[in-house]
């Protein structure tokens, strides 16, 4: 597992445009960051749903949403990103 994995603006970026339902980030087995429907990825390996992401980065009336904001996001996310890593290695 990869103790050092680090989320990104793409990782971001590729939640927010996924057009199926309900998509989540997640760590796959191999140790990745990927985006798949939430009902397909257990819980224990999810690290942030679309929805939850949108409410914060995307409130209603909120500005077109830049690089810079998906940045100011990133510590929190990468707390999540840690947490199910190093839940998923012991």
């Amino acid at each position: 597992m990869n103790n050092t994995l680090k989320v990104t603006v793409a990782d971001v970026r590729n939640l927010l445009a996924d057009d199926r339902d309900d998509p989540v980030l997640y760590v796959t087995e191999e140790g990745e960051l990927d985006v798949w429907v939430e009902a397909y990825v257990p819980d224990h390996q999810r690290v942030a749903r679309r929805h939850e992401v949108q409410d914060v980065l995307l409130p209603k009336g909120a500005d077109p949403l830049t690089e810079e904001d998906i940045r100011g996001y990133l510590p929190g996310l990468q707390r999540e990103v840690d947490q199910v890593v190093g839940a998923l290695a012991s």
